[in-house]
């Protein structure tokens, strides 16, 4: 059986990922993401790596599945570290031993969710034969600064501009 090419310019509405995304208003997408202490990114993250995995070969499913883990597995110990932190009765060098924790998870959390971006964004353009210079290309410097976000908001201004 003949698959269409995968391409933004000649793909099915059927065969392009960008139907297979949730929209999710950027806004609400932040607000969750404080409420949640950035845990609802994590699990966007998973969600929309669940609705791409059917479009790409198994390797590369497999690759994006496993960063999109990282980032809800490093979330969690996050969130322990901060509770930790903030209710534990613990003073002076042990409570500087928590922070420190603490700030070291933000900081895996913060790079393994930039790093799951920038494979997400790069497949996302690959299957849709996106050129660079094109108003859908995904570009992955912004998505790496402001991970779930900045793809969010890209993917509804390409949803909202395959409508009209």
């Amino acid at each position: 059986m003949n698959e269409p090419t995968p391409g933004a310019q000649h793909m099915t509405s059927s065969h392009d990922p960008i139907h297979s995304f949730r929209p999710l208003r950027t806004g609400r997408l932040a607000l969750l993401a404080v409420i949640t202490l950035g845990t609802y990114c994590s699990h966007h993250a998973a969600r929309q790596t669940r609705a791409l995995r059917d479009f790409l070969p198994d390797e590369q499913a497999g690759r994006l599945a496993a960063a999109s883990r990282l980032v809800v597995m490093t979330s969690y110990v996050m969130l322990g570290c901060l509770a930790l932190l903030l209710l534990s009765p613990l003073k002076g060098s042990v409570q500087l031993i928590c922070a420190v924790t603490w700030l070291a998870w933000l900081g895996f959390w913060l790079f393994s969710h930039a790093f799951w971006s920038l494979q997400f964004c790069q497949l996302l353009n690959e299957i849709r034969e996106c050129p660079p210079n094109s108003f859908e290309w995904i570009d992955g410097s912004r998505a790496f600064l402001l991970p779930s976000f900045y793809f969010n908001y890209k993917l509804n201004l390409i949803t909202a501009h395959m409508r009209q």
